[in-house]
């Protein structure tokens, strides 16, 4: 449950963000400004990460889970996950359904994985997916801790930079002219 719903929650929650701040052209105001697109990127992805995280914990807490630490990194990391997906899908689309539509294969490509190895199949292949570290580590498990986050840290990269050049994109041709 802490998987899918604290930590998606940045998936959906983004997405309704940056739709109301294109609706409201908050961006046009926002691409001419010193923002960077680091800092903008930066702040959506931390506060969406602490808010779930918050949540991720209290429902481990009232669920008797014994490993907090790890339901913390995990609930962190993949809400930073899913907030750059969903910073990725929102700078690309206009409305809500095309948002809701496009979100589609990023649940799949990060939520049957980890469904898959949360009800059985726990090969150690599958720890390369990100979404089975994080699974493994709302659940508690604690082994292979620091090597198991420089995985996901290495994923969380690669997302950031492709989310980079999005964003940068978007606020580059903000009100359908280039900047």
């Amino acid at each position: 449950m802490i998987y899918t719903d604290p930590a998606a929650m940045g998936l959906f929650f983004m997405g309704a963000i940056v739709l109301l701040e294109k609706s409201q052209r908050v961006l046009d105001s926002i691409a001419v400004s010193p923002v960077k697109v680091s800092e903008y990127i930066i702040s959506k992805v931390t506060s969406i990460g602490i808010i779930s995280t918050v949540v991720g914990v209290i429902i481990a807490l009232f669920a008797g889970t014994n490993n907090i630490a790890t339901v913390i990194i995990g609930t962190f990391f993949g809400s930073v996950m899913f907030s750059l997906f969903g910073l990725i899908v929102a700078a690309k689309v206009t409305s809500l359904n095309q948002f809701l539509i496009a979100t589609v294969p990023f649940e799949i490509i990060c939520i049957l994985p980890a469904l898959v190895y949360l009800f059985g199949y726990q090969k150690a292949l599958m720890l390369l997916h990100p979404g089975c570290i994080i699974v493994r580590f709302i659940s508690g498990n604690c082994e292979y801790l620091f090597g198991l986050i420089l995985i996901l840290c290495v994923w969380i990269a690669m997302i950031y930079f492709i989310t980079y050049r999005i964003i940068r994109n978007m606020f580059q041709s903000v009100g359908g002219v280039k900047l």
